[in-house]
This record gives structure tokens, C-alpha cells and sequence, in this order.
């Protein structure tokens, strides 16, 4: 019997030996805040966050590092990037500019430019959902922005105009390597306010 496509209930097989089997309220799954040091933030991370797989270790970590990177953004902290992003440089990043970014080097030329012309603050991630087999994991999530232009007028861009509040989409790919889990790619994008098609 195929299994049922976007089904919370559903079970999954794969799941390692001895590790709880999906589940969607993970209250007691203690998350270490911002692993990697302190930084501004405004609210916990939820407490219904939706795993697949996974040891109970494996989820505290990669929870651990969404925490530690939602921190290094709302600081535009790239040196607490670098420890919790994977310094492969084929690495590939989709920001929410619309932009691709390859590599750890060159997103932190990015916020580098950021840090100096966008006051930016914790993006608070609801609906977390973290698929895990073996040793990736893939991490989604909404966020509710904190993000404004301090810029010089004649840089800003498209982008980074004035705009009502909007909600960000979030996928992250990590991969646990030896110093921990680590992100390979992410990808970055505006939710539409527009009508969903057919209502849909």
C-alpha cells in the first residue's frame, strides 16, 4: 500500500533502531539555545515542531544549529556562521534576494554588505518541520521577518524597499559531519499574498 503523501500520522520505517517514530508535538525535546553563542532573538523556538527520523541526539542537534543560525542572522554574525554552516566551497545558497550564493565565503560577503545597510532582528520560525535519514537532515520552516533599510537611498534596491510585513519560507539541508551537523544549502523565498490559485 503506497504511503500517503503529506500525512502527519504517517509512520516511517526508515527511522533508526530505537528512535521514537514520527511525532508531531516534540515538547519534550530539550533544544540547547543558540549552541554557538548569544545573540539577539525575541522569542523561543515553538514547541510543536513536526520531526521524521531521527535519534532523540540527532534532533537536539540540528534544532541546535536552526537556532544557532536564526542567532548569527538577526546579527548579521558571519564568523558564528562559519561554525555551524559546512565550509565546502561548492556549496550552493538561494537567497530571498533572488540571488544565488556559492560557497560560505561568498553568503558572508553578502551579510558583510548587510550588516552595514539593513537593521535586522530574530525571524521567528513557526510550522518547523525536520526530515531525518542517516546523516541529512531537511529542515523546513516559515519565519516571520524583523528587517528594515538603513542604507544609503541611492543603494537600495527592489528588494530591500519599504514593504508591509511579510512571511519568509525556509529550507535547509544539513549534513552531519564530523564537527556536528551542518548546513549545505539553503533556500530563501517570499510567501505570495496574492489569491492561491483555484483556491487551492
Amino acid at each position: 500500500m503506497p504511503r500517503p503523501a503529506h500525512r502527519r500520522s504517517a509512520t516511517v520505517a526508515a527511522a533508526p533502531a530505537g528512535a521514537p517514530r514520527r511525532q508531531r508535538r516534540a515538547r519534550g525535546l530539550r533544544i540547547q539555545p543558540d549552541a554557538v553563542g548569544t545573540g539577539p532573538r525575541r522569542t523561543a523556538m515553538p514547541d510543536d515542531i513536526v520531526f521524521d527520523g531521527g535519534s532523540e541526539a540527532d534532533r537536539r542537534e540540528i534544532m541546535s544549529a536552526l537556532d544557532a543560525y536564526l542567532s548569527a542572522n538577526a546579527a548579521y554574525d558571519w564568523q558564528r556562521l562559519a561554525q555551524i554552516w559546512s565550509h565546502d566551497p561548492t556549496n550552493v545558497f538561494f537567497n530571498m534576494n533572488g540571488h544565488t550564493y556559492v560557497g560560505l565565503a561568498h553568503w558572508t560577503r553578502l551579510w558583510k554588505y548587510y550588516r552595514e545597510r539593513v537593521d535586522t532582528g530574530w525571524w521567528e520560525p513557526y510550522d518547523i518541520k525536520v526530515l531525518v535519514r542517516t546523516d541529512m537532515a531537511l529542515v523546513t520552516c516559515h519565519r516571520r521577518p524583523a528587517r528594515r533599510w538603513k542604507g544609503p537611498e541611492s543603494e537600495r534596491l527592489t528588494y530591500d524597499a519599504d514593504r508591509p510585513s511579510f512571511i519568509s519560507r525556509s529550507t535547509m539541508v544539513m549534513v552531519k559531519e564530523p564537527g556536528g551537523w551542518k548546513t549545505v544549502h539553503a533556500h530563501f523565498s517570499q510567501a505570495s499574498r496574492e489569491p492561491r490559485p483555484g483556491d487551492i
